[in-house]
């Protein structure tokens, strides 16, 4: 076997310990897994190709492609939480494959491999692996546009650094190149929209920085070097690049690509998905913080790269300094650091600016973290990276830190989540791979040490989400429930007033009627008068009917239903606080297993 093809199967057979294991073994977690999901059925009990619904109604969040590709999934599989989350996982893997081939081309195979394996073991994509939503799509589409440019332009590892300024070889003169950069990033539209487009803002950016003409005089003062900062942007300069990355090519590209099924479905839903999409859920996204989702500029997506890359992020300071040190002028990896930072830029500065802020936003640049890493950790174990021993040895102790910590606030959130408290041993795992580590680096067995990490890294990975999660997701009942009241035969019809868990439409199978108040009922003193005259209503269209609401609704809608109606059965809400509650008449009871109130 070649070097290329040991590298491959080492990463695959990783890929499908840490990603696959256990994938469709816990419930989907609520909110939009299920949403999700439910959508790609209904779209294909329909079906319809077009049009996203859940429970019923038009869903505007995210364009068609996850649910296409969920409800191949079903077709194969069956309509359970492992098609679900199959295609996740397999871009997961695709992913780690693309990540190797970059860093290979970078830095060499050996920085390849540590980037792919770098990718596998972070919690945050690894998280993103084993949901069923479309992070890791979206994640390999940007990645297969800049590897495209990269594999098209960038010498091989070891070879002459190409030359800056306005005819730097660095810009793809090819149109065939352009086309397939475009060609993928059109595949990201598809996956999550114009997010989808930054691949061409990362190469944007990086063509600024190196086409531009050289200093005749290094900046000495601070307003020199302030000049210099902001050079690349100047507007003859910023034209001119923007000119030479083919903005025609693009347009027609991406248009014929993604534009397809955004004009379909604009047509088929009188344009209410295409204001909904573009003007709620992305202008929206950007101007206010939506559901909550906000926090302050730049430290929410480097805390979140400090929590979701770990545990390689302890790497993250001796990451900072080599890579200061690689874009020295006439380091061969100069313009390799360059481009990966330029990468990480992009999607940090871009993402903090807007004011909706989720930690996923930014998982597109954790493959150029990983190249990054994996270049140092490729020097690391060639004993030649430029970097005081003493940082590397306070990194691992760290390591040792983050475990302590990480099993203590373990033992801690098992008060509040009745998981056992075995689980809190968790914290063993960095905390022995740190220390292991620790020990190998003081008796100068470079290459051993940092895999000592490695391995950790897949042993608390695979942990995690291959035991840990599958018992904490044992804990939610709506799926038994739903079971139960929708078992073939059973003749159940349900509605919900006032909450409604996106669980339940998935593991119930069909739509869920919301119970809503007529026009004028909506002051406090009336309110829940009303709610219990629509709620009756439902009650007296048949038998065999339910009712979902929360216990806060229950108690002020209790004094005015019938006296017949009665909670039939409840359970806690999981990881929230409250219950959630079925209500219907004693006469189909039966129809309901008593989940022990």
């Amino acid at each position: 076997m070649g070097t290329t093809t040991r590298h491959l199967a080492l990463l695959v057979g990783v890929a499908v310990l840490v990603l696959f294991v256990n994938l469709g073994t816990p419930p989907l977690w609520d909110r939009d897994e299920p949403r999700n999901a439910a959508c790609a059925r209904e779209m294909m009990e329909r079906g319809d190709w077009v049009v996203p619904t859940f429970n019923g109604e038009l869903r505007v969040l995210k364009p068609v492609m996850k649910y296409w590709l969920m409800i191949s999934a079903y077709r194969l599989f069956g309509v359970n939480e492992f098609a679900a989350r199959f295609w996740p996982a397999v871009f997961g893997v695709a992913c780690a494959v693309a990540t190797y081939l970059l860093g290979r081309r970078l830095f060499g195979p050996q920085a390849g491999l540590w980037a792919g394996l770098i990718l596998l073991t972070n919690l945050q994509f690894a998280m993103a692996g084993h949901l069923a939503k479309i992070d890791t799509a979206l994640t390999f589409f940007s990645l297969l546009a800049l590897l495209i440019y990269v594999h098209a332009v960038f010498p091989r590892p070891g070879e002459t650094p190409p030359a800056t300024g306005p005819d730097t070889p660095l810009l793809a003169r090819s149109w065939a190149t352009w086309l397939l950069v475009y060609a993928a990033t059109g595949l990201a539209i598809l996956a999550k929209g114009l997010p989808g487009a930054l691949p061409a803002a990362v190469i944007g950016m990086f063509l600024l920085i190196v086409r531009r003409p050289a200093d005749a005089a290094a900046p000495a003062t601070w307003w020199q070097r302030g000049v210099a900062l902001v050079r690349p942007f100047a507007p003859g300069h910023f034209l001119a690049t923007f000119w030479r990355m083919r903005p025609l090519t693009a347009v027609v590209v991406v248009l014929a690509v993604a534009g397809p099924w955004y004009a379909l479905v604009g047509l088929r839903t009188d344009g209410a998905f295409l204001r909904g999409f573009f003007l709620d859920h992305h202008l929206g996204r950007a101007m206010e913080p939506l559901e909550q989702h906000s926090g302050p500029f730049l430290v929410y997506y480097l805390v979140t790269i400090l929590l979701g890359f770990f545990p390689w992020s302890i790497f993250l300071t001796v990451l900072g300094i080599w890579a200061a040190r690689q874009l020295r002028d006439g380091h061969p990896a100069k313009y390799a650091c360059l481009f990966l930072a330029c990468w990480v830029g992009v999607y940090v500065v871009l993402f903090s600016c807007a004011q909706t802020k989720l930690p996923s936003y930014i998982t597109p640049c954790f493959p150029a973290l990983a190249v990054l890493l994996g270049g140092l950790m490729a020097d690391v174990c060639a004993r030649s990276a430029s970097v005081p021993r003493v940082w590397f040895r306070l990194a691992l102790l760290g390591l040792v830190i983050a475990g302590v910590v990480a099993g203590v606030g373990l033992a801690v959130a098992t008060w509040f989540v009745p998981v056992e408290t075995a689980f809190a041993a968790l914290g063993l795992v960095p905390l022995l791979g740190g220390a292991a580590a620790l020990w190998l680096w003081r008796r100068d067995r470079d290459r051993d040490a940092v895999a000592a990490v490695a391995v950790s890294a897949v042993a608390l990975v695979g942990l995690v989400f291959g035991v840990l999660m599958p018992r904490v997701g044992a804990l939610q009942e709506q799926d038994d429930v739903c079971e139960q009241m929708f078992r073939p035969g059973a003749g159940v019809e349900v509605g919900h007033f006032g909450m409604l868990e996106p669980s339940w439409v998935f593991y119930a199978g069909e739509p869920i009627a919301p119970i809503t108040l007529p026009g004028g009922a909506t002051a406090p003193a009336n309110r829940w008068k009303a709610a219990a005259v629509e709620v009756d209503r439902f009650f007296a269209g048949g038998p065999g009917r339910y009712v979902i609401t929360a216990d806060a609704d229950w108690h002020y809608l209790e004094p005015f239903v019938p006296a017949d109606v009665a909670i039939v059965t409840d359970a806690p809400r999981f990881l929230r606080p409250g219950r959630w509650l079925v209500i219907g008449r004693p006469a189909g009871v039966a129809a309901v297993t008593d989940r022990g109130r």
